[in-house]
């Protein structure tokens, strides 16, 4: 039975398939998650060493300082301005500046402030994970892991920098190496159930399934009250063929968070697995109420009412999966076999049909 979930973080920032079978991916940056992806400053300015001891370029730090807590970036720009006109080696007013122009989403003003703090060289590393997370929005991917391992020459402590450069990898979907950094990160901060959950999701992408159940399991631990964490590891029991462990998981993901599609997508497939196909099909309609978008929804109801003899409707599941993803083989494939099943002269349910890889 082949199945197709997509990538789905907790958190709000990148978005990719899961693998590879036409799930289009809810939202990631976990951590988003995701997974996370890019979490950045809340709004409070980083607080580097200053270069200098200038009053005037202190006094107009601090000003820019109150003005960002006032939320008036445009003066807080102005004012970091010129505290780097009054000293430009001074580092705190380009990151301070960037975290401003940050605030307003504005990227590219916020890129050329951390590289000019990069450019003095003071060995400080917030410099570099501003300006590779500035990056990492602008799409230059390159440059973000470039960032990272600037960091890491700087402080090869430094979890940030393991963090988000695992996140780099996870979006050119190297979910190996991706794993190795996050391990990285959770060496160094064994109590972050964020930094748990980004290794066990990165081995379940890349299908280490029985790799991915104690960081997931710790991450649990840390953060009881994370759908995501038994969502997780839910589907990676239920790729161990751990069907009770993998139902149990399920049913606490959706009893933490009812709205989550994927969750009874999941617990769905799992009892689809076990031939419990009228069960399934009550929690896979409810998946697909929750994500009608969702293409992975009306692929993974197919099986249900094939074996259920509903063919036709397994047929309309299918064609609806591929308008919504005209690539999705998998649901190509299904309609297929489904197609042939109701051509059959003995109307039989012969053909096998798939839910997952």
């Amino acid at each position: 039975m082949k199945h197709s979930q997509p990538y789905a973080t907790p958190t709000n920032l990148c978005v990719a398939p899961r693998f590879g079978s036409g799930r289009t991916g809810v939202c990631c940056s976990l951590f988003a998650a995701a997974m996370i992806c890019a979490v950045f400053v809340s709004l409070a300015p980083a607080e580097p060493t200053p270069a200098a001891d200038n009053p005037k370029a202190l006094a107009a730090l601090g000003q820019g300082d109150a003005a960002f807590a006032r939320r008036d970036y445009k003066t807080a720009i102005a004012d970091y301005s010129a505290a780097a006109d009054i000293d430009p080696h001074f580092e705190a007013a380009y990151v301070h500046a960037g975290d401003a122009y940050l605030a307003t989403d504005d990227y590219a003003s916020a890129l050329g402030q951390y590289q000019k703090a990069m450019d003095l060289g003071n060995g400080d590393t917030t410099a570099c994970m501003r300006h590779a997370r500035c990056a990492f929005q602008l799409k230059d991917i390159n440059t973000a892991m470039a960032d990272c391992n600037k960091a890491l020459d700087i402080d090869m402590r430094c979890e940030d920098a393991w963090m988000f450069r695992g996140d780099c990898y996870s979006s050119k979907s190297d979910y190996t190496t991706a794993a190795a950094d996050y391990s990285e990160a959770v060496a160094l901060d064994p109590q972050s159930g964020a930094t748990w959950y980004a290794a066990g999701f990165a081995f379940v992408q890349a299908h280490e399934w029985q790799a991915s159940i104690v960081p997931l399991s710790l991450s649990i631990k840390l953060r009881p009250k994370f759908a995501w964490g038994y969502l997780e590891r839910g589907f990676a029991h239920m790729r161990l063929k751990q069907d009770d462990q993998a139902i149990a998981d399920e049913k606490t993901a959706i009893a933490l968070d009812p709205k989550n599609w994927l969750a009874h997508l999941n617990y769905g497939d799992v009892l689809t697995d076990m031939k419990n196909y009228a069960a399934a099909l009550a929690e896979l309609n409810i998946a697909v109420q929750l994500a009608p978008d969702q293409a992975a929804a009306w692929n993974d109801r197919g099986p249900s009412e094939y074996y259920l003899g509903n063919v036709q409707a397994a047929i309309a599941d299918y064609r609806k999966a591929l308008s919504i993803d005209p690539n999705f083989e998998l649901a190509k494939n299904n309609l297929k076999a489904a197609e042939q099943t109701l051509n059959a002269s003995d109307g039989g349910n012969n053909n096998p049909i798939r839910i997952r890889q």
